[in-house]
């Protein structure tokens, strides 16, 4: 909520409004992933003495990914509509906002996916490193951008750092526990989500 106090300075009541429809909307995405998130980790560990447990972990972050983002894509493509059937006209700005929003609920299960190997070798608590330099990272950006651009602003520095905080916890993950990972084809998924 620390985009609202910055948001508060630049932009008027009725934005802010938008601004928090445009991130009920984009929570939407996270029940779909709900079941996901519960599930993972104890199958993930339940695999883990298994020859193919580190292959299902390289196919599930790919799957997930391509899915939580084609699903976040379907979701930013009939943000017009879901606006309309969700609320009213008043809301419809909430529409260009929610392709960076997604992250939001996207973030917490795909951090589940790239920090297995922190629950593996019992170090999750190094997890909190990531999160605190996506948490500085949203700070800098509302301060840079929310003036200039106002809610687009807050929802890129929303998005930008809830897409940072679990490709962080992958970079510390790996280190401790490597995977192989690829990271290419994750690159050009999150590319095509972007393009």
């Amino acid at each position: 909520y620390e985009d609202r106090f910055f948001l508060a300075r630049s932009v008027s009541e009725a934005e802010i409004v938008v601004y928090g429809f445009a991130i009920k909307l984009a929570s939407i995405l996270g029940l779909a992933l709900l079941p996901f998130q519960a599930a993972w980790t104890p199958l993930a560990l339940s695999i883990k003495d298994q020859p193919q447990a580190k292959s299902v972990y390289t196919r599930t972050m790919l799957y997930f990914l391509a899915g939580s983002l084609g699903l976040g894509l379907a979701l930013s493509l009939y943000s017009h509509e879901a606006t309309l059937i969700l609320s009213n006209a008043t809301y419809l700005g909430a529409r260009d906002l929610i392709w960076l929003l997604v992250m939001m609920p996207i973030s917490a299960p795909f951090h589940y996916v790239v920090l297995i190997g922190l629950y593996i070798t019992q170090r999750v608590g190094l997890m909190s490193w990531s999160v605190v330099v996506a948490m500085i990272v949203n700070t800098v950006l509302n301060i840079v951008l929310i003036p200039h651009w106002g809610i687009m602003g807050a929802a890129a520095a929303t998005g930008a750092a809830y897409a940072l905080a679990p490709v962080a916890t992958a970079i510390i993950a790996q280190r401790i526990y490597p995977l192989p990972f690829a990271w290419g084809r994750a690159a050009l998924i999150a590319a095509g989500y972007i393009g």
